[in-house]
């Protein structure tokens, strides 16, 4: 399985013509022939900005693919993002959202929320208003009908208890942007975070494989940023509430775990290399366990265009 991830700002096009940011355009089969020549089974994208009452055929029903997409609600050409799933590497279950507040009903949830006390209804809403986070989940082995009906029955039930150990949750996300001296904005995002986190390490309780990637937007060190030398010291830089956050997320919790992230760049230099070496070393809730003698790394792909940001697994796998 080949999994890539891509912040495309802005999948549709108008007049069917070429999206010179992104480079995608939606019209006809040229979308379609993007996703084809990008060779991957799960291609997750970032930025859509795209709203439900715009999503047309030619974007939703691409042949050979299932789409998934979280939309903005407040906001028209905002945010949003999609996950292609190529016919073969169909999820056996998906959800819109971190929170459960726009789950499916029965046994379509992934489920697996944590602790709901943590967060009433409005604050669910709130987190996932924005269309940032797109979850699908990847059956990895054949097991029994008899398992399989548990594993649904299991995902159902009380919405927070899961079986299907040999399943794999794959969270495409963008997380939000914003300085500190927004502080409504900038307490959002820190909200996002913690709801982020507490749906991945629910997810690993129940025994799943987890894969974060997208845009967390947050440099985790100097060495992420192209513009290091217009930034305070570092250890001023690594005072920010979102750097704390993620240089606790990315903990090794367990010997076998494995995450790779990279700064997004357009273009290849010493500094580069450096990052990707830095970047390398970090580890996440990614646990392979029983399938990580099969996973290989496959080489960088920086496919960014003008961000610099940090995302996960900027990279294809092959499992």
């Amino acid at each position: 399985m080949k999994i890539l991830t891509w912040n495309i700002n802005g999948i549709r096009a108008p007049s069917g013509k070429q999206n010179v940011t992104s480079g995608v355009c939606a019209a006809g089969n040229a979308l379609k022939s993007t996703l084809d020549s990008l060779a991957a089974d799960v291609i997750c994208l970032q930025e859509t900005k795209v709203t439900r009452d715009q999503l047309g055929e030619s974007i939703a029903l691409v042949s050979g693919y299932e789409s998934f997409f979280a939309f903005s609600r407040g906001r028209s050409g905002y945010s949003g993002v999609a996950t292609y799933c190529r016919d073969g590497s169909l999820p056996i279950r998906a959800e819109e959202g971190i929170t459960p507040y726009y789950r499916p009903p029965g046994p379509d949830a992934i489920g697996c929320y944590g602790d709901l006390e943590l967060w009433s209804e409005s604050d669910q809403a709130t987190v996932d208003s924005e269309g940032r986070a797109v979850l699908t989940e990847h059956q990895l082995v054949t097991t029994t009908t008899t398992t399989t009906t548990a594993t649904a029955a299991s995902g159902h039930a009380g919405g927070d208890s899961c079986c299907g150990e040999r399943s794999l949750v794959i969270i495409n996300v963008y997380c939000p942007r914003a300085h500190q001296d927004e502080d409504q904005r900038y307490e959002y995002k820190m909200t996002f975070y913690r709801a982020l986190e507490l749906r991945c390490r629910a997810l690993r309780k129940a025994g799943k494989h987890v894969i974060v990637l997208g845009d967390v937007n947050c440099s985790h060190h100097l060495i992420d940023v192209c513009d290091a030398d217009d930034y305070c010291t570092p250890e001023e830089f690594m005072n920010a509430p979102s750097r704390q956050w993620l240089d606790k997320f990315l903990i090794n919790t367990h010997p076998d775990e494995v995450a790779v992230t990279s700064s997004a760049c357009t273009s290849k230099s010493a500094h580069d290399e450096e990052a990707t070496d830095s970047a390398a070393a970090a580890c996440t809730l990614v646990d392979f366990d029983d399938i990580c003698k099969s996973l290989s790394v496959c080489g960088w792909n920086c496919m960014a265009t003008t961000s610099v940001e940090l995302s996960f697994l900027f990279s294809f796998y092959q499992i």
